[in-house]
This record gives structure tokens, C-alpha cells and sequence, in this order.
């Protein structure tokens, strides 16, 4: 139950790259959550998975690999 304020375009001013990192099957949150951050924020990159539950997994490297390339 994340609670979108009303304007969050401070975000994308503050943080140029904004990545949503979503599974279809997570238990825990709905994906129409992250469309819906998607929607708000529509300079940021949806990356959904099809299979990763809640991203409970001991590695993660789409994160890792992604993190890696921004720092380059």
C-alpha cells in the first residue's frame, strides 16, 4: 500500500536516473503499483520480471549489472 502524494515530480528533478525494478508475481506488492509509479514518473525504467516473487533472492545481478554501468 504505497501512498503516491499527489506531485512527485521533486524525484525526477533530484535523481536524473530512476529505475522501478518489479516482478508480476510479487506477493507482497501489486504490479499495478509499479505502473502506477511508472505513469507518474515517466522518465523512469520499468524493468519487470516475470518470475522473481518479492526479489527475496540471495543475488540480484540485473540490479548489480545495472548500478555497474551507471557508475562507468
Amino acid at each position: 500500500d504505497f501512498m503516491l502524494p499527489n506531485d512527485i515530480s521533486k524525484i525526477q528533478e533530484q535523481c536524473p536516473c530512476v529505475f522501478i525494478y518489479q516482478s508480476k508475481d510479487d506477493p507482497v506488492v501489486p504490479f499495478a503499483d509499479a505502473l502506477h509509479y511508472a505513469a507518474a514518473l515517466p522518465k523512469a525504467k520499468l524493468i519487470t520480471f516475470e518470475e522473481n516473487g518479492h526479489f527475496r533472492q540471495a543475488e540480484f545481478p540485473e540490479l548489480v549489472q545495472q548500478i555497474k554501468e551507471l557508475v562507468k
